[in-house]
């Protein structure tokens, strides 16, 4: 019962709302929640508005008997907060972006399906690379004609190490959107 609110939010901000039909009238809604991990429904309720009207009189009945030391403090117009909020506008944090299944599984592969050694590795890649950025320097910026052409650093690492074998870019699957 004590998590009747939250699943009761979820119903409704997840729009698992069901119109519900008496006599051909409206006369409630039907909302359900859904786990997130295994899509299983965990609640359903059906809020009818006779009882809803019943609920609501009872409980403006009870504030008009009330003594007059219990203090009602009238609540504050929430258009004035949402005008407040569009003057004055939140950043929203910076959404970190997922990494491609398809990438991934090719980092772990790489390291013998050792995923700490995979994660330790691009951890490592970024940062060099956000330090790079940084400094001004990028890779993909283009050679100034002023220096002398020289062999690529894959073929020189191929004339260092014999044992590796040659990129071969039609190897590679194709960019699926980062």
């Amino acid at each position: 019962m004590t998590d009747l609110p939250r699943l009761l939010r979820n119903s409704v901000a997840h729009f698992n709302i069901l119109p519900l039909n008496k006599d051909g009238r409206f006369s409630g809604i039907r909302i359900w929640n859904r786990r997130d991990l295994d899509k299983q429904i965990t609640f359903v309720a059906d809020i009818d508005f006779d009882e809803m009207r019943s609920l609501a009189r009872h409980i403006l009945g009870e504030l008009r008997k009330a003594r007059a030391d219990i203090p009602l403090q009238e609540q504050e117009d929430p258009m004035l907060e949402v005008e407040f909020q569009l003057k004055n506008p939140v950043v929203p944090p910076v959404k970190v972006p997922r990494l491609n299944p398809d990438i991934w599984k090719h980092f772990v592969d790489a390291h013998d399906g050792k995923v700490d050694a995979a994660k330790t590795t691009m951890d490592r890649l970024l940062k060099g690379k956000a330090d790079e950025l940084r400094r001004g320097r990028t890779a993909l910026a283009p050679r100034a004609a002023t220096q002398p052409t020289s062999p690529s650093h894959h073929e020189t690492a191929v004339k260092r190490h014999p044992e590796l074998p040659p990129m071969r870019h039609e190897e590679l699957p194709p960019p699926s959107g980062l």
